[in-house]
């Protein structure tokens, strides 16, 4: 009886595979339920004093870190298995052909993506829904010409977009036109051009192309509303001469084709009528947001992403020896843009980051074209956009660089494109770097196992690419062994100074016309870890279908096997950093980008190897996928207008620093450059200020990683120390006592640094400087409450202790008003005893079920049984424990925490006050409500002191 079960299931159809598949994602999203419920309320383990969102919140990261791999392991090996019982035989998609006929899978996609997106992110996509309903209708009237009437209403709406942008430019003054309206005349014109022959419609789709390109006329935009006046700020030249560029050869691209192709469009299939130079404009669009001009308002992550080529190469400081450009040389890279194209001038940050968003365009959607006939490259362009966060930037182009076959199939191309590429990456950011290089390491090892067959040729035609290589591996060695040991040094802190937790994130925005929050928190739980295991679920069934015995026949295709190692690797390796900070308000979060570029290559491989059913079927799967992960073109579907509006109260720039350029920018942004204005164009360096912008704004060189703030684990402190003792800079008060402890006592207690409060910065001690780190000590904020951070670490001892050095102090433990004072027998310095461990009596039933949004937390006071097991406990939620103390003169200083369950570990140290005075005493109050109530025994004290770095 078994065998014959087992004979019936070999016999292989997709049927049975998609009943074994739907078995699999049920059986995995039991696990994850199942794991979040038995373990998401367990304690954090911390291997070392890293206090960030992890311990404000109280949840367990690694935990999840933990399922993350577990899911990758079983998707492996169910996959696996799947395929060696139903897989073995070539599968066929043997379904309902009326269903797979292109009218009814297009229209099907269109509204499928525009719903599910709908669902989960609670906004339409305008543009999308717009085609989806011109695709039904023409489905009920003329059901042959779906495909070019969806197409022509796109051309449409682009061509109309384009030249409403460059009416706008051409107006100089102030101009808006409603994007609705634009779709609007674009449904209607589709649909009067369907009553003529094709020939026509076929016309009308060359000469729209021709007015695409004008959409980059948009990003001319330059003028303001400020103070009831219209104020025009000119762009940058070369920037202009770059954009009038690209829109001259776009349009004479699009010209060519149309005077090529118009005579007999009426005969030639849609794929031979779209243009690259279309496809290009509309790819570069998409992520373009067309509301104006918008000057840099975050004095922290623009600067972020271009400072390290104003370090290195303005400044002159030396990667790695006396600047540590933190996760990677990504900044130099944009840097440069903005100084070839931005006249290296902050205010011109936004239309330099859209010369290099175009450029990408161009080179991603050149090498598809490669690959993939226009009409696929056309959906790309589509649903596809460049992502704002350049670190993912040259993923997908390297990618499809190193896929093309005139590169993959050539052994000494191929080899010495993969070193350099990867070179670039590693430095760029050595995370996708490192994904991307393994992705294609089988196909490097096939290569070099060919020289054991077939005696290399050497000539100087293949010696000089060898050459060069290792002339730039050589010189780049430096910098990828000191970027290798940065990451080192990081990587003992990331998961918990990055990690936000998926357990328990309040699902308030998601399927939200869901009644039961229960399902609905179970359902992002559920998508947020198995999402992104269907990439590797398809990448482990391509490489089993590639190295199965019955394809043995067949020669190996080395770009099939690199797609399908990518769809592994890149999603795999990218999961230890882009899982760890699942953002509110996401599904996929910062892995979004890396799934999508795996889906991608799914999409091109189906479209090379399968046949036209199975192609369909995938294009629905793909539409469904990206909807989830949230990815949508033209993100902005308002208006277009060539003007932004100021508020009244921001300050207006014309020159007034170094790399400030002429804009606007809010009065606390000016308040905090004219606090640093002191140091302007100085040559001595500084580490340690509250955001990234004096450094470049003023021209002021940095030291290490140049801000303190992210800088926590014993490992990060002391690389960041080493550069400190070696340049000496000036160092700002930007740093947390608390979350950057290890930092703080190095700069107050290591006699290295006297804090000048007239300045409220630190000088190097060199015998000269008259400084009073006690000042500093004094000007922490008092009563400052360090929420469940010090629970969550007290729960987590057993691994913390070996930090830590236990302190012999002859005390006595009195309570009287419901206090509890710990006297000690002679007054201690403050550096003596830094931490204090106690355990409190436990009130375990004490406990609420919550949600949380980032710290913030909803609490349920009676949750269904089914969701409780998926909501955090929060123990002791109205209870706060204050600890108080007296500094040398007297005066009292206190912080407060959550009680939690009692375990405490309290950061002395870090108080007002704590560090350079002497103590007696510290006193223990429980509040209730902000009331005092009577503190429970005290069942345990330890005084302990961290280990020092030196």
């Amino acid at each position: 009886m078994l065998r014959t079960w087992w004979d019936f299931w070999r016999q292989a159809s997709a049927k049975r595979l998609g009943v074994a598949f739907l078995l699999e994602a049920l059986f995995l999203s039991a696990v994850i339920l199942a794991h979040l419920a038995v373990f998401g309320n367990t304690p954090e383990t911390y291997p070392d004093l890293v206090i960030e969102w992890t311990a404000w919140t109280g949840n367990n990261k690694s935990m999840e870190m933990h399922l993350v791999w577990l899911l990758v392991a079983l998707t492996v090996a169910l996959t696996s298995g799947i395929f060696l019982a139903l897989g073995r035989r070539p599968v066929t998609l043997s379904l309902s052909s009326r269903f797979f006929r292109r009218e009814n899978v297009l229209v099907t996609a269109l509204f499928s993506y525009c719903l599910i997106y709908w669902m989960l992110q609670h906004q339409w996509i305008t543009l999308f829904c717009c085609a989806a309903v011109l695709s039904l209708v023409v489905t009920l009237w003329k059901k042959e010409r779906v495909a070019e009437s969806v197409l022509a209403f796109l051309f449409c709406y682009y061509a109309l977009f384009g030249l409403a942008a460059f009416v706008e430019w051409a107006a100089q003054r102030p101009m808006e036109i409603r994007l609705g309206v634009l779709m609007g005349i674009a449904f209607v014109v589709v649909l009067g051009l369907l009553k003529f022959r094709p020939q026509s419609l076929h016309a009308f789709l060359l000469r729209a192309q021709v007015c695409i390109p004008l959409g980059f006329f948009a990003l001319f935009s330059h003028l303001f509303l400020y103070q009831g006046k219209t104020c025009a700020i000119p762009l940058p030249w070369r920037a202009m001469v770059f954009l009038f560029a690209v829109i001259a050869v776009c349009v004479y691209a699009c010209i060519r084709k149309d005077r090529a192709l118009v005579k007999d469009a009426g005969a030639r299939p849609l794929d031979e009528l779209v243009s690259l130079a279309t496809c290009i404009t509309i790819y570069a669009l998409n992520w373009y947001l067309p509301n104006g001009l918008i000057h840099v308002t975050d004095a922290h992550h623009p600067i972020e992403n271009i400072i390290g080529f104003s370090q290195i190469f303005e400044l002159g400081q030396v990667p790695f020896a006396s600047y540590l450009p933190i996760s990677g040389m990504y900044s130099v890279v944009h840097g440069a843009f903005l100084y070839a194209f931005g006249d290296d001038l902050l205010a011109n940050y936004g239309i330099a980051t859209d010369i290099v968003v175009i450029c990408l365009s161009g080179w991603t959607l050149f090498l598809l074209r490669r690959l993939l006939p226009m009409r696929y490259v056309l959906l790309v362009a589509l649903f596809f956009h460049v992502s704002s966060y350049n670190r993912v930037w040259f993923i997908l182009p390297v990618i499809l660089l190193l896929l093309q076959p005139e590169i993959l199939q050539r052994r000494t191309r191929m080899i010495v494109t993969w070193l350099l590429t990867s070179c670039f990456l590693g430095l760029y950011y050595p995370l996708y770097g490192a994904a991307t290089c393994l992705g294609f390491l089988p196909v490097v090892l096939y290569h070099l196992a060919s020289y054991r067959t077939a005696r290399p040729q050497f000539s100087l035609r293949h010696a000089v690419p060898w050459g060069v290589t290792a002339l730039v591996l050589l010189l780049a060695a430096p910098l990828l062994y000191g970027m290798a040991i940065h990451m080192l040094a990081m990587s003992g802190q990331t998961v918990w100074a990055d990690g936000i937790g998926a357990f328990a994130q309040q699902p308030d925005w998601f399927l939200f016309f869901v009644k039961w929050w229960a399902v609905r928190l179970a359902a992002l739980n559920v998508l947020h870890f198995l999402g992104p295991m269907l990439p590797v679920a398809i990448g482990v069934w391509l490489l089993c279908r590639m190295f199965h015995p019955w394809r043995a026949s067949r020669e190996l295709s080395l770009q099939e096997l690199a797609m399908a190692t990518l769809m592994v690797s890149l999603p795999v390796v990218s999961f230890s950093a882009t899982f760890i900070r699942l953002d509110y308000g996401s599904v996929f979060a910062r892995s979004t980008i890396v799934l999508y570029t795996a889906m991608l290559l799914f999409f091109c491989f189906v479209v090379r190897r399968t046949d036209v059913q199975m192609k369909k079927g995938c294009a629905l799967l793909v539409a469904v996928y990206l909807a989830v992960a949230g990815v949508s073109p033209m993100r902005s579907a308002g208006s277009l207008q060539n003007f932004a509006g100021v508020p009244n109260d921001w300050v207006f720039y014309h020159q007034d620093f170094p790399h400030i350029g002429e804009g606007f920018l809010p009065a606390s942004y000016d308040g905090m450059l004219r606090s640093f204005a002191s140091y302007q164009q100085t040559t001595t360096p500084m580490f340690g200020i509250s955001s990234f912008s004096p450094w470049y704004v003023l021209s002021i060189p940095g030291t290490a990683t140049l801000e303190a703030g992210t800088i926590k684990g014993v490992l990060a402190v002391e690389e960041v120390t080493n550069i400190l003792k070696a340049q000496q800079p000036v160092i700002g008060q930007a740093f947390d006592p608390y979350a950057n402890y290890y930092l703080y006592h190095w700069i107050l207690m290591s006699g290295q640094y006297a804090y000048v409060p007239e300045e409220h910065v630190f000088y190097p001690q060199d015998g000269h400087v008259v400084g009073d780190n006690q000042a500093f000590s004094s000007s922490i904020p008092d009563n400052r409450n360090f929420v469940s951070a010090p629970a969550s670490l007290g729960q987590s001892m057993a691994s913390l202790r070996k930090h830590f050095s236990d302190v012999a102090l002859a005390y006595d433990m009195t309570s009287s008003e419901g206090r509890t004072d710990i006297v000690w027998d002679e007054k201690i310095d403050g550096d003596q005893a830094d931490y204090l461990y106690v355990e409190l009596e436990p009130e375990h039933a004490d406990f609420k079920y919550g949600l949380h949004k980032y710290d913030k937390f909803q609490f349920f006071d009676h949750p269904n049984a089914f969701g409780k097991h998926l909501m955090l406990k929060v123990y002791n939620p109205d209870k706060t424990l204050r600890v108080s103390w007296l500094d040398d003169g007297g005066k009292s200083h206190a912080f407060l925490m959550n009680f939690g369950q009692g375990k405490l570990l309290i950061p002395l140290g870090a108080g007002t006050s704590w560090l350079l005075h002497h103590h007696d005493r510290v006193t223990l109050e429980c509040l209730e409500n902000g009331q005092p109530v009577p503190l429970k025994a005290v069942n345990h004290v330890e005084f302990l002191k961290l280990r020092t770095v030196e």
